[in-house]
């Protein structure tokens, strides 16, 4: 089922994502020693992955309402 991730952090040089919110998260990946979380997501657009550096992220929280996750990385 897909779930939502809400992010803050930086996706390139000088380039910083405010409370982004992806919905229709199919999967997510982090890799942990290059500090990258990859999402999965799908639109009207159709699938899309998008990579994001996490590496200023200091809290993650990860809720789960039954079969929802909601992925927060602030």
């Amino acid at each position: 089922m897909p779930s939502t991730a809400t992010v803050t952090c930086k996706i390139g040089p000088g380039n910083t994502l405010t409370t982004k919110l992806f919905s229709n998260v199919t999967s997510y990946h982090l890799d942990a020693p290059n500090e990258v979380l990859t999402l999965a997501y799908n639109d009207s657009m159709g699938q899309h992955i998008v990579d994001l550096d996490v590496s200023a992220g200091t809290t993650w929280t990860l809720t789960v309402s039954g079969n929802n996750y909601t992925l927060t990385v602030t």
